[in-house]
């Protein structure tokens, strides 16, 4: 495994140049399995609204197991998530109005159980390149337009290729940032070329994040999402509304309110509605963590209506 990664910065008329690049190159050599082995602890991240795609023949989705990355919190199957099952890969659908669901944004660790497998060589190289012009001065200061271009390619030596799903990725993200006052406004438009799963999508948020005292903080997130899927035809439209109050009480001890509003339509599964409400507390000490939530959501959709409260307490210990 080999990966590099080059960063420059300059100074430019009316603001900064930022540039990257990065290159990686990763080789397996895998022996021939003759009978189910466990994929134990794979991480995946959750990017609502999109589903988590694990490119793999001979999944069991019976016996997924996922949890948070510390391993403190196994998400149940069917109420905190939905495995869905394809001949060539499995799909993760985190239910944004379950009990206690993958955090936007959260990495979890997938164990699963696979079917035998043949020996393979498999290549693996990556490339990624990005660019962004911020303006810091004249009337324009705050604008930041920005371009993103990754790709994944694949080589696969094998006796049967057919028991093999590799994706190879181009993805172009695009758009453009403007920063004034304690408000952000973002309208991005995203090309994502995949032998598993293309799509295309254009996204706008708005995000106003204001410190109200040295111990209380106040974030607002209303965004759009518009994603077309270039193989099903699926069309998604996704819109938001998200508030976070965090209030620090004493010394190691705070209380965030949060609520989302969602409206989701969705040409394959049908019309989502629904606001979730909680409450959280949590209280370090040193190296130890007590924390306790109580959550609310109420879901209305064209198949389905549900209405759910969970309570958690939980306490966790770093070594």
């Amino acid at each position: 495994y080999f990966t590099t990664q080059f960063d420059y910065t300059k100074k430019v008329p009316l603001g900064r140049l930022d540039l990257g690049m990065a290159f990686g190159f990763n080789h397996q050599d895998n022996g021939e399995r003759g009978t189910n082995f466990f994929v134990v602890d794979e991480a995946h991240t959750f990017s609502d609204p999109f589903t988590t795609v694990i490119s793999r023949r001979n999944i069991d989705p019976a016996t997924f197991r996922l949890t948070n990355a510390s391993k403190t919190y196994t998400y149940v199957q069917g109420l905190d998530y939905f495995v869905h099952s394809f001949p060539d890969r499995v799909e993760l659908e985190r239910n944004p109005f379950g009990p206690n669901p993958p955090g936007n944004g959260e990495t979890t660790l997938a164990t699963y159980e696979v079917g035998p497998e043949p020996g393979s060589l498999i290549d693996t190289l990556s490339q990624s390149y990005s660019a962004r012009y911020t303006f810091e001065e004249s009337f324009l200061k705050g604008l930041s337009p920005y371009v993103y271009y990754t790709q994944v390619d694949h080589s696969l030596n094998t006796a049967d290729p057919s028991a093999f799903t590799l994706d190879d990725v181009k993805d172009i993200r695009y758009g453009v940032d403007y920063t004034i006052w304690y408000i952000k406004l973002i309208a991005e438009r995203r090309n994502h070329d995949s032998t598993v799963s293309p799509y295309d999508q254009t996204r706008y948020e708005a995000i106003y994040q204001q410190r109200l005292s040295r111990s209380s903080t106040l974030w607002i997130d209303l965004s759009r999402d518009d994603v077309s899927y270039q193989t099903s035809g699926q069309q998604l439209v996704l819109d938001r509304a998200t508030a976070k109050l965090t209030q620090g009480l004493a010394q190691g001890l705070d209380i965030s309110l949060y609520a989302q509003y969602r409206d989701e339509s969705n040409s394959a599964s049908g019309d989502l509605r629904g606001l979730e409400e909680a409450l959280e507390l949590h209280f370090t000490r040193g190296k130890t963590t007590a924390f306790t939530s109580i959550r609310n959501s109420e879901l209305q959709g064209d198949t389905s209506d549900r209405l759910s409260q969970t309570f958690t307490l939980g306490l966790t210990r770093a070594f």
